[in-house]
């Protein structure tokens, strides 16, 4: 007998629980071209309304479409597609009405090409302003680290700039032939990026392989005639540079220019990469420097890099080719 008084009193419990509002809302701004902004309202409650909570646009966005309303489990769900100008919604505040009920909360969540953000709201916060990521000290900032990021783990353009090192040896050298890399790259980097030429981007990334062979070649014979061959490497480097250069736009266009902010962007990238290969030579510098003042022989250590510069770039010019014609 109690342990049906127990059962019965646990039933009663999960009724009453299940007809108290649930109280959560959920409003999702995502950006479309032009400024709009797709707004999608759920709220859990009781009844199928929202115990009164409703969101607050800002006045410079106005209804593009009609209002869809579809009824969910103890709730519903609105969408409607905003105006909001060509700033779009970024930076702009929004908010609910009705947050003032005890227990009501709204996750709020701004979706754009530029990322997720997201706050919650409830009664001791009613508004939150959306950041504007475009912003030019964000957009530098997040473009500088995607720079960085890409040089660090292109094994094939690191590869490149170490070949480069084997073939000047002298820091002046070293520092005009990475000079010259860059400056060719960021050029086709540009131009790639904002659609003015195009390049396959199996046929760059074969060619990217085989310049590793090119530079590694020229740093074997340099080694072997003990002597500063004729011609100016940072020539070739720029040369080259300009090939680098297409590969680098493939990675960016993985992750796209945010509109309004399009030189902070590339300029970010550009100087990102910059670092990235100069940690790189002064890393490499500085173990050089370490191998000398150990007494180790400079010449095979030369070598031997040199060789792996151009055994890398040969299985990967050969993959990669092979990946072109397998298709």
């Amino acid at each position: 007998m109690r342990r049906a008084a127990l059962t019965l009193a646990a039933l009663l419990a999960t009724a009453t629980a299940a007809a108290h509002p649930l109280s959560f809302g959920a409003l999702e701004l995502r950006d479309e071209a032009d400024g709009r902004v797709r707004v999608t309202w759920r709220f859990s409650g009781t009844e199928g309304r929202a115990t009164g909570a409703e969101p607050v646009f800002p006045a410079e966005c106005r209804a593009a479409t009609a209002t869809d309303t579809a009824a969910i489990t103890d709730g519903f769900a609105r969408s409607v597609t905003l105006d909001c100008g060509p700033r779009g919604i970024a930076g702009r505040a929004v908010g609910v009405r009705g947050l003032e009920q005890s227990g009501v909360q709204v996750i709020v969540r701004h979706v754009s090409a530029e990322g997720v953000s997201e706050a919650m709201l409830d009664d001791a916060r009613r508004t939150w302003q959306v950041p504007d990521t475009r912003s030019t000290r964000s957009v530098f900032g997040r473009y500088l680290a995607l720079g960085v990021e890409h040089i660090a783990t292109g094994w094939d353009h690191l590869a490149f700039v170490l070949g480069l090192c084997l073939v000047a040896r002298a820091p002046r050298r070293i520092l005009a032939s990475v000079t010259a890399f860059t400056l060719g790259h960021s050029a086709t980097l540009a131009l790639a990026a904002l659609g003015v030429v195009h390049a396959p981007t199996r046929a760059v990334e074969a060619a990217i392989a085989w310049s590793l062979v090119v530079v590694a070649r020229e740093a074997v014979v340099r080694e072997r005639e003990g002597a500063p061959r004729a011609g100016a490497p940072w020539a070739v480097a720029a040369l080259f540079g300009l090939l680098h250069g297409f590969g680098f736009a493939g990675a960016l266009a993985e992750v796209g220019l945010p509109r309004g902010a399009i030189v902070a962007a590339l300029l970010a990238f550009n100087v990102g990469v910059e670092l990235g290969q100069v940690g790189f030579v002064l890393a490499g510098l500085a173990l050089a420097l370490a191998w000398r003042r150990a007494g180790a022989p400079p010449t095979a250590a030369r070598t031997t890099l040199a060789y792996a510069v151009g055994v890398a770039g040969a299985c990967g010019c050969v993959m990669r080719v092979v990946g072109i014609f397998g298709r």
